[in-house]
C-alpha cells in the first residue's frame, strides 16, 4: 500500500533494516533470527498452537496495516471459546466502515484467497476460510 516506488532491492533493504532497527537495541536480536521460542513463549504453548482459525488470523495479520492506516481503524482481536467464535471487533468513524473491510478482505486485489463473508446484521458477520471463522463487528 506504500505510495513509493523502490528502485533496487538495495533502497528496500535500507529501508527494512530502518524500519526494524529498533529490535535490536539492548543488544537483543530480532525474533526473526530466532530458531525457536523464547522462554516466556514456550510457558503460553496454547498460544501458539495450530488451530482451525490459524490460517484466518494469520491473513487478517498481513491484512492489518491497511485497516489500521486507509481505513484508521483499530481492530482488536477477541479469542472465542466453545460457545463463541473468535471476533474481529471495531469502532467504525462510517456507517460504511464495515463495507470497506468486508471489500478489502474479499473482493480486492489484496483479498484473502477463499475467504467468503456472511452477514448476520447491518455491520456483522462471519468471515470464513476453510474451517476457521470469525465474526466481523463494527461499532458505530
Amino acid at each position: 500500500m506504500d505510495s513509493q516506488r523502490w528502485h533496487g532491492m538495495d533502497i528496500a533493504r535500507m529501508v527494512f533494516m530502518q524500519e526494524t532497527d529498533w529490535h535490536q537495541k539492548d543488544g537483543r536480536s530480532p525474533l526473526w533470527r530466532h530458531n525457536g521460542l523464547t522462554d516466556e513463549e514456550a510457558a503460553h504453548p496454547a498460544w501458539w498452537a495450530y488451530t482451525a482459525s490459524t490460517p484466518l488470523r494469520s491473513a487478517l495479520l498481513m491484512r492489518s496495516m491497511p485497516l489500521w492506516y486507509r481505513f484508521d481503524l483499530q481492530p482488536a482481536w477477541v479469542t472465542g471459546h466453545p460457545t463463541r467464535p473468535d471476533r474481529l471487533i471495531w469502532d467504525a468513524h462510517f456507517d460504511t466502515d464495515h463495507d470497506r473491510v468486508v471489500e478489502l478482505l474479499t473482493r480486492s486485489e489484496a483479498r484473502i484467497p477463499g475467504a467468503l463473508y456472511r452477514e448476520k446484521a447491518r455491520c456483522s458477520g462471519t468471515l470464513e476460510l476453510g474451517s476457521g471463522s470469525a465474526q466481523l463487528i463494527s461499532i458505530l
